[in-house]
């Protein structure tokens, strides 16, 4: 395609149109869906619609920075290129294509088990930062020697995938804060008899919370016990098979923990919550995995969005197992030397 002709897409949607155009069917249909009734792709799509970009004015933009760190990598973007497997059913070396497009804009490119370009071809044919996606196999060895060839070949971080299974079910059918929250805050405030509110109804009736404070709106008609709430005990019983369905993923690929971001977005500006781009209930956070099935955690820094705020990255270990999520968190922080105070 050449520039002239590129230059016509304004948007990933005028790129998605033509290439409904020019690929067949069975081709678009593998790169443009997702799976059974694609409602993980809708919410992926709806959380990147609610994010805003904040015109700022009277401030210096002769040379704006955006450049980051990314496990030790140095970054103009804090951007990766997601693994995706069989590019070339689209394109004739369409993987090489991205990486070294990627190279050229500065930032990472990360590499598919999946992938129809090999380890070896890849790191040939590019110069710029590679990371390598591990899709853990039942072939042990095989996936050593997948692990070994990308070490050799200068692959600066190994991105192991493995999947939660309705995760986001899970979460909603774990969650208790609705069940659980006025009946605790009312126990702390009754215990406080200096405190000038009595009950969370008072707070409520005399708006003395923040506006943008959804999740009290929510709390606060839920029941005056627990127990009295017939999903309360089912909400346990959904913990338990959360909690079992971790560890055995856990032990099935051989992990000591789970790792992933503490979020899912960068945390808001006081600009974006004032436009009520994300309340306390929709804003897409993982540490909610931990916290709803009883498994421990720690979070560590992983880098900086620019500059100035840290980003956290979550370990969620094993029960009773905090020794080894201290002995890895601590690993981590000591190879990428993340933990700096802010700048404010």
């Amino acid at each position: 395609m050449n520039e002239a002709r590129l230059a016509r897409y304004l948007s990933i949607n005028d790129f998605r149109h033509a290439a409904r155009r020019r690929l067949p069917r069975a081709v678009f249909d593998f790169i443009d869906g997702g799976a059974e009734d694609e409602l993980t792709l809708r919410d992926n799509r709806h959380a990147f619609e609610r994010i805003r970009l904040i015109p700022r004015v009277l401030n210096d933009v002769s040379a704006p920075q955006i450049a980051s760190d990314l496990l030790g990598t140095s970054v103009q973007a804090p951007l990766v290129i997601a693994p995706m497997g069989s590019c070339m059913l689209a394109w004739p070396q369409a993987d090489i294509a991205m990486a070294r497009a990627a190279h050229a804009h500065g930032i990472i490119y990360t590499l598919s088990t999946m992938s129809t370009t090999s380890i070896e071809r890849m790191a040939r044919a590019v110069q710029g930062a590679l990371w390598f996606q591990l899709y853990v196999l039942k072939d042990h060895d095989f996936n050593l020697q997948l692990i070994d060839r990308a070490q050799a070949h200068g692959y600066g971080a190994l991105v192991v995938t493995v999947e939660i299974a309705d995760l986001y079910r899970q979460l909603v059918e774990t969650s208790l804060y609705v069940n659980c929250s006025k009946s605790d805050l009312n126990a702390f405030l009754a215990a406080r008899p200096q405190a000038p509110v009595r009950t969370l109804q008072q707070i409520f009736e005399t708006r003395q919370y923040h506006p943008m404070l959804d999740l009290l709106d929510a709390c606060v008609v839920g029941p005056e016990l627990p127990e009295y709430d017939p999903q309360y005990f089912r909400r346990l019983a959904a913990r338990e098979a959360f909690q079992r369905q971790l560890t055995n993923l856990m032990a099935a690929n051989g992990l000591d923990a789970l790792i992933f971001p503490d979020v899912q977005v960068p945390a808001p500006t006081r600009e974006q919550l004032n436009t009520k781009v994300w309340t306390t209930l929709t804003y897409p956070t993982n540490t909610l995995i931990a916290s709803q099935s009883w498994l421990p955690a720690i979070t560590v820094p992983a880098g900086m969005v620019d500059g100035r705020l840290p980003v956290g990255l979550e370990f969620m270990g094993r029960p009773y197992d905090e020794p080894t999520l201290f002995r890895l968190a601590y690993a981590f922080e000591q190879a990428t030397h993340h933990r700096r105070a802010p700048l404010l």
